[in-house]
């Protein structure tokens, strides 16, 4: 994913892109944020900022995995768990005796 901006009808790409000329993209466009707002975030509690936020996050479409995707990323979240757990009785080995 790439960041523009919207020039006179346009979308401007932000960083320099190698596409081949004709290539399809797809846009979403995203709530303009207050300026100095720490990365892009809306902080302020307003019916505005918060409509504003609502829209963004309603923007935004659904992860779609390849084949295997899923399974790969579940595998990687069991190796953390197994490592966190067996980290956590090593911090609390001997802690109680």
């Amino acid at each position: 994913m790439i960041k523009a901006r919207w020039v006179n009808g346009h979308a401007i790409p932000v960083e320099d892109v190698d596409w081949p000329e004709g290539s399809e993209v797809f846009l979403s466009r995203t709530p303009l944020v207050a300026e100095g707002s720490e990365q892009g975030l809306i902080h302020e509690e307003n019916p505005t900022s918060v409509s504003q936020w609502l829209e963004w996050y309603d923007s935004l479409e659904p992860l779609v995995f390849e084949p295997g995707e899923e399974e790969e990323i579940e595998g990687m979240r069991r190796a953390i768990r197994e490592k966190s757990s067996a980290g956590l009785a090593t911090v609390l080995e001997g802690l109680f005796e």
